[in-house]
């Protein structure tokens, strides 16, 4: 039993990693960015670098909403088959 358990939860931080991983690659990849035009042009402004990257993490999010979906019921299958034996 305790092997399941064992199981279920690596599966499970798997699951979560790479639902995050789209999301949180793009909020880095576009902070880079931000940060970089940010010394170029020595704007200090806080919102110039928070609103566009809490945008693009939220269209990202849309989009890869049905794959994270997909993801997390497979998780839940595989819950529900292990508590089922």
């Amino acid at each position: 039993m305790e092997t399941q358990i064992t199981h279920l939860a690596r599966e499970a931080f798997q699951c979560a990693l790479f639902a995050a991983m789209p999301i949180l690659a793009v909020t880095i990849l576009a902070g880079v960015i931000l940060n970089a035009i940010q010394v170029v042009t020595s704007i200090q402004d806080a919102g110039f670098s928070s609103a566009p990257k809490l945008i693009l993490a939220a269209f990202v999010g849309v989009l890869t909403l049905p794959w994270m979906l997909r993801q997390f019921s497979q998780l839940l299958k595989t819950a529900i088959h292990l508590a089922s034996q």
